[in-house]
């Protein structure tokens, strides 16, 4: 019998701390799901991720969603890899702090404790998003040759 109570303990333990499925909290801010699969700003339907980032600080580890592009990606959002929401769990539920598009690379430097990051893209330039307690904003730009000087940095997606 303890046998069987540490088993159901075990398992509902994982169940607790699975990973949250990306159709379902895409659908939560509101995006068009169907079918498994969410419609993107095209109107086609993806398939979303949903990836852990490790920002530090208040935000701790943050989920990035993206919803990609299908076969009109080049048209739909050129060298980006779709559209991106960056949320943190809220009770239940989920609280976008960024959207955007573009790569996300997480820097070493920091406000109140949480990584700042740039957005990755084509250019010369890339602009840098600070926390301000509640979300990310625009906090100036790093030029491609600084970011590079940073060396190897956590990019996402």
């Amino acid at each position: 019998m303890r046998k069987l109570a540490a088993l159901m303990l075990m398992i509902i333990g994982s169940a607790a701390q699975a990973a949250p499925d990306a159709v379902e909290v895409a659908a939560s801010l509101g995006l068009k799901a169907e079918g498994g699969q969410v419609i993107n700003a095209c109107d086609e339907a993806v398939t979303p991720t949903l990836t852990p980032v490790e920002l530090g600080g208040a935000v701790g580890t943050a989920q990035l969603l993206v919803i990609p592009g299908g076969p009109s990606t080049l048209t739909c959002y050129g060298d980006i890899p779709g559209d991106m929401h960056l949320l943190v769990a809220d009770g239940a539920g989920w609280r976008s702090i960024f959207n955007g598009g573009g790569f996300l690379i997480v820097m070493p430097g920091s406000h109140d404790g949480v990584h700042d990051f740039a957005l990755g893209g084509p250019g010369f330039s890339f602009p840098v998003f600070q926390w301000d307690g509640e979300s990310f904003t625009a906090g100036g730009k790093i030029s491609d040759e600084d970011l590079q000087a940073l060396g190897e940095l956590p990019t996402f997606p």
